[in-house]
């Protein structure tokens, strides 16, 4: 998890938020699956109407999600 300042006006730009967590946190995309929180209150980040530019994102790498679904 990291708490992030993002810009409103660019959230519907593509690659925004994957290009935004490569650079401020060295996240790949590729490797991760990303949820924005709103940081104020914890609830899912709604980009059609942002609260504001905190963010939370939580992340968990696609490996571990992978390893978690096996079925024996």
């Amino acid at each position: 998890m990291r708490h992030g300042e993002i810009d409103p006006r660019k959230i519907k730009e593509d690659d925004y938020i994957t290009e935004f967590a490569a650079k401020q946190f060295r996240i790949d995309p590729a490797t991760y699956s990303l949820a924005l929180l709103n940081a104020k209150n914890g609830s899912d980040f709604d980009s059609n109407e942002p609260d504001g530019d905190q963010v939370i994102f939580a992340g968990i790498p696609n490996e571990t999600i992978e390893e978690m679904q096996v079925w024996d």
